[in-house]
């Protein structure tokens, strides 16, 4: 009697493990910062291609990933324990804003991420191998269905932790609670989501496209206010 050999390597003959994400034919990594840790590396999840499309490699390159995010983790939360706070003098605190200088922050956040993302173009486009040019291109959609809350399995980002790394980068601190804060964060959130896909339409080869027509005519070489005229203070 001959006995058929069973593969046991198939996806639906073993249990998907925890942080991997399947979009069409290729894995991703998938994994959710701690929140303690997120200002500190800038992002909310550790996401990237493991560059297969074969479930059990996509597995093991997932367990290397996620040995190197917990060293990055643990090496931020060592960081966040060393570094002592600033003197209370040295802290500017937004504690008002007006609504024309609020939208000019969410412009000047527009025109910082357009700069960043012009430059990673040209600098880095030439570089990458058809197979890395790739994977942006898979990328890219991703990060934009996540910020427009098209991945339900997902909590909707609201804007708060870009809008807090934005305000430390140029200088200022707002508690979140704040009505400032609160109506800072939605227009950094449209801000943000009108920069990832102006930049899915550039690495698509594209014409790029304003959408958001409270953005319309804010590019990288649009001047901003840095002075926030319109703002309370505290030194």
């Amino acid at each position: 009697m001959s006995h058929r050999t069973v593969t046991p390597h198939l996806e639906s003959d073993m249990p998907k493990p925890s942080g991997l994400l399947k979009r069409g034919s290729r894995y991703y990594s998938n994994v959710k910062v701690p929140r303690d840790v997120r200002d500190a590396l800038g992002k909310e999840k550790f996401f990237e291609s493991l560059k297969t499309s074969d479930f059990r490699i996509a597995c093991e390159r997932l367990r290397y990933r996620l040995s190197r995010y917990q060293a990055e983790i643990d090496q931020a939360r060592r960081k966040l324990a060393s570094v002592s706070k600033p003197p209370r003098s040295e802290i500017r605190r937004l504690t008002a804003l007006s609504e024309s200088e609020t939208f000019a922050l969410a412009i000047r956040y527009l025109v910082t991420h357009e700069e960043m993302g012009r430059k990673w173009f040209e600098e880095q486009r030439p570089r990458l191998s058809s197979e890395d040019m790739k994977e942006v291109k898979e990328t890219a959609p991703l990060d934009l269905a996540y910020f427009k809350g098209e991945m339900p399995r997902y909590t909707l980002p609201d804007g708060t932790n870009e809008t807090k790394r934005f305000l430390e980068e140029i200088g200022f601190e707002c508690a979140p609670s704040s009505p400032a804060f609160q109506s800072l964060k939605f227009l950094t959130r449209s801000a943000h989501i009108e920069h990832l896909e102006r930049f899915d339409d550039m690495i698509s080869g594209k014409a790029i496209q304003e959408r958001d027509n409270r953005f319309r005519g804010i590019h990288a070489c649009s001047p901003v206010s840095q002075a926030l005229t319109g703002a309370t203070v505290e030194s």
